[in-house]
């Protein structure tokens, strides 16, 4: 019966993520009709409360799963490490609200599952560098879809560096400390982080090159 939860889980959640975009759809098209949003703005908070609830029924499944089949100190510093980060540096948005749920639990199974194994500390601390050197890079994001002001994009700017330095200062007390399932996660949450980024700069620029060739 245990074995069969994580599936279990999986199928009431993905029915609760497609419930509650009717639900949103709904919502939105009340509060337009009755002039609390401004038909201009009903697309974009359609996406901020689909963004907001993709996210938490997407990193419930994800802890419960993660919980149910990896080791509890990985799954944490995973799952921490990595919503840390996004917060200030943002990254890919698949278009749905089942495509976040879908794709944030088949990465999570695919980093866990794949790469998670076969870490040690000398490859985790290779790994871990060039992820942050991608962060520093990449970080932050401007999403099309949440325009930031100069300002707000400068303080992602600093923040993002600022929470990197605070989870390699993290991984490198779990060196110390010989807390190996603490450093994977670490390494494995920053590793997700830059991937999205790149992932997210890589659709900007086929979006804008297919946009180029219509006109």
């Amino acid at each position: 019966m245990r074995k069969n939860l994580p599936v279990q889980f999986y199928s009431v959640m993905m029915l609760l993520v497609m419930e509650m975009k009717g639900l949103l759809d709904k919502i939105i098209t009340s509060c337009t009709e009755k002039g609390w949003i401004d038909p201009s703005d009903a697309e974009w908070v359609r996406y901020g409360l689909e963004r907001l609830v993709s996210t938490v029924c997407g990193f419930s499944a994800m802890l419960l799963i993660g919980l149910l089949l990896f080791p509890f100190p990985a799954v944490l510093a995973f799952l921490g490490s990595f919503c840390f980060l996004r917060k200030r540096t943002n990254g890919f948005h698949a278009k749905t609200m089942a495509g976040c749920f879908f794709s944030s639990i088949g990465i999570e199974l695919l980093v866990l599952g794949a790469v998670y194994p076969f870490l040690s500390a000398s490859t985790s601390a290779i790994l871990l560098t060039f992820s942050s050197m991608g962060v520093l890079v990449l970080a932050p994001f401007r999403h099309p879809n949440f325009p930031l002001t100069d300002g707000e994009f400068s303080a992602n700017d600093i923040g993002s560096k600022v929470r990197l330095l605070i989870l390699i200062a993290l991984a490198g007390i779990s060196i110390w400390a010989d807390w190996l399932d603490c450093l994977y996660g670490i390494t494995l949450g920053v590793t997700l982080d830059a991937a999205s980024l790149a992932l997210a700069h890589l659709q900007k620029y086929f979006k804008k090159r297919s946009e180029r060739q219509c006109i």
